[in-house]
């Protein structure tokens, strides 16, 4: 073990325990341990974040597939397409 690969590591986990400080504090409650082993053990989020439906932004950054994000996205792609623009991609490309 090494500096670069070194991590403390409580054994038992406080956090959202009734004695967090306690437990956090306590020097018989704390190891030594590698990085990469401690990250594997780290708690991962649970909950999705709440989305604000009917905007395209959430079609595309968040994966959101409810009618009112595709009608977002789909107004939003209406919005910026014209004319000139459809026929100089037909010219690029040909399709």
């Amino acid at each position: 073990m090494t500096r670069q690969n070194f991590s403390i590591e409580h054994k038992k986990p406080w956090l959202d325990e009734p004695n967090a400080a306690k437990l956090y504090f306590d020097l018989n409650n704390v190891t030594f341990s590698h990085s990469a082993c401690n990250k594997g053990a780290a708690r991962k989020p649970t909950r999705k974040a709440e989305i604000d439906h009917g905007n395209y932004v959430n079609y595309i950054d968040k994966k959101c597939s409810c009618d009112s994000c595709i009608e977002a996205w789909n107004a939003y792609k209406r919005s910026r397409y014209t004319p000139e623009l459809r026929r100089a991609k037909y010219d690029r490309a040909g399709t």
